[in-house]
């Protein structure tokens, strides 16, 4: 597993935590997915469904992405946005990540809202 010190790049995941919102997971989604990021740096987006059954994987796995960017969906079963923060959290530092940014479901992010 490379480590940060080893890297020649920032790496930032993007958290968005949702519950039975497809509509506005698909928009925001959208919006992340369009980050122009800075010199350097490459991009993680992790989705945590918070739901008793996964009903938006293979909507998230289907998304295509650009060159940099990862995406990652995650199912948490424990109801309460704590439980699927820590969750991303979990995750993120699993991806070692750099940062870590939250943005809810319901927003859609400026193209340069990582610069």
């Amino acid at each position: 597993m490379e480590t940060k010190t080893q890297r020649d790049y920032q790496h930032v995941c993007v958290a968005i935590c949702t519950r039975q919102r497809p509509k506005m997971l698909a928009r925001c989604l959208e919006g992340v997915l369009r980050q122009t990021l800075p010199a350097g740096w490459r991009m993680s987006v992790l989705v945590v469904e918070n739901n008793e059954e996964p009903s938006e994987q293979l909507s998230v796995s289907s998304r295509q992405t650009q060159p940099g960017t990862e995406l990652y969906y995650f199912h948490e079963t424990t109801l309460g946005i704590s439980s699927a923060r820590n969750r991303a959290v979990e995750e993120a530092l699993n991806l070692n990540a750099d940062w870590i940014a939250f943005i809810d479901d319901d927003e859609v992010p400026d193209e340069s809202w990582l610069k």
